[in-house]
């Protein structure tokens, strides 16, 4: 399967043909470098952790796990480094003070991620803006990454970041759970809220408007 890397803001993502629910496939982002599709930190239904020292070490199981993947998916939502690492530190301090309800969890990952949209979308309803990081600024606002020198890489990494902030925020973050975080659609229904029916429809149509803005034929 042929690939392309592109980088979008200091978020290295590999544009792979993943076959879309419909089973057609589509050029869309396949991976973000620091996402997991590991499962969840070994959170056994059947013996859920009662005591208070138990769920703090499970809070800090799924840190270990998921902060580097949430700190990525929170920067592709709001599109600021700092203000990433910042939510990333809300997201597991909310998560630590609902960390009774992890008894009744099922789906740690998705429980995780429920809560960093949430707060990232709280921020930017507060803020009341959205700015998405020009990739010609990453170097200076976040961590290191080596660019490459081609100029076709520079531009594809571009419009994908062009394709991606011209989404709407309904459609940009299941896009983001399903094609760079590897989460099914259960899964993407359970963090964001939805049901499965509308999670499908609302991957359908990103992956659409996607492909539309990347291949420059229609602007959102």
């Amino acid at each position: 399967m042929t690939q392309l890397t592109y980088i979008v803001g200091h978020v290295n993502i590999s544009g792979a043909l993943r076959p879309g629910l419909d089973g057609d496939n589509h050029p869309i982002i396949d991976e973000v470098a620091g996402a997991t599709s590991d499962p969840a930190p070994n959170l056994n239904p059947d013996l859920p952790a009662t005591s208070g020292a138990d769920l703090a070490e499970q809070v800090s199981s799924l840190f270990e796990a998921y902060a580097q993947p949430v700190c990525a998916y929170i920067h592709s939502l709001v599109g600021d480094w700092p203000l990433a690492h910042d939510l990333t530190q809300e997201t597991f301090l909310r998560l630590y003070d609902t960390r009774a309800r992890l008894a009744q969890v099922s789906n740690a990952r998705a429980w995780v991620y429920r809560i960093a949209t949430h707060v990232a979308l709280n921020e930017r309803k507060r803020r009341k803006r959205f700015a998405w990081l020009p990739w010609h600024d990453a170097d200076q606002s976040g961590p290191t990454t080596a660019w490459s020198p081609v100029e076709s890489e520079f531009a594809a990494r571009d419009a994908v970041e062009r394709a991606l902030a011209a989404l709407p925020q309904d459609y940009r973050a299941p896009l983001l759970l399903y094609s760079g975080y590897d989460f099914s659609v259960r899964e993407i229904a359970e963090a964001l809220e939805l049901s499965e029916s509308a999670v499908k429809t609302r991957l359908h149509r990103a992956r659409e408007m996607f492909r539309k803005v990347y291949d420059g034929s229609e602007q959102l």
